[in-house]
């Protein structure tokens, strides 16, 4: 298991990609919760270590393209 990236949405909510094998996970990760929020294929989409380094900017526009293309295609 690796950590790829993560976001903070709040003072104690984040988003983090993991890499889990062949396979990336979206987790959301709440006070006394964490979530499975989306799976894809390992590779699938540009790791967020390989954008431009801007606070958290950058993780945050790759896991809405990811989104958006998975939702289109």
């Amino acid at each position: 298991m690796k950590v790829v990236g993560g976001v903070a949405l709040g003072p104690r909510e984040r988003i983090v990609l993991l890499e889990v094998g062949e396979e990336w996970l979206v987790i959301g990760v709440v006070p006394g919760q964490i979530r499975t929020l989306h799976r894809m294929v390992k590779g699938d989409a540009t790791p967020a270590d390989t954008l431009p380094v801007a606070g958290e900017k950058p993780f945050r526009q790759w896991l809405q393209s990811v989104t958006e293309r998975r939702k289109h295609g």
